[in-house]
């Protein structure tokens, strides 16, 4: 599986991300992310077998070590490094590794309460994907804003 993951990843790397950055805004970018880990989530939901909550994963896993990453890293490139160096520090520390911590404890005391089945994991993916899609409006709103105020 993760050799699997790993070779996605790579060409999700050198191939898909350079594509999707080249033609789409990262805004854009940011909507499609959601939009495929929906799809995929929903499939796995009305599959129900591991192999489609595998793919659900993989797909999840490729796109955030490739696509995400470095569309996150093309939105800082004009602002100083210090702003740069503060603002990916308080989203890498404690925005995203808060929600995977704060994630995980609810699955696990989920899971300590009550047996956990395949179908909530990706019911909790489909919800994260519709709150991700509800957010992007206003990043894409602020981002504007920015390239009209010369920010950017």
């Amino acid at each position: 599986f993760y050799a699997l993951l790993n070779a996605a990843s790579l060409v999700f790397q050198l191939v898909i991300g350079p594509f999707l950055l080249a033609r789409f805004s990262a805004a854009t970018t940011f909507i499609l992310i959601p939009i495929l880990n929906l799809v995929a989530a929903c499939f796995s939901v009305w599959s129900g077998s591991m192999a489609a909550v595998s793919f659900a994963f993989l797909l999840f896993k490729a796109m955030d070590y490739s696509i995400f990453r470095a569309t996150k890293e093309t939105i800082f490139i004009a602002y100083p490094f210090d702003v740069r160096y503060r603002t990916k520090g308080m989203i890498d520390v404690v925005g995203y590794r808060l929600s995977k911590g704060l994630g995980s404890a609810g699955f696990a005391f989920v899971g300590f309460v009550h047996t956990l089945s395949l179908s909530l994991y990706g019911a909790t993916a489909i919800g994260c994907a519709v709150i991700w899609s509800m957010l992007i409006p206003g990043f894409k709103k602020s981002f504007t804003d920015e390239k009209k105020a010369g920010l950017r």
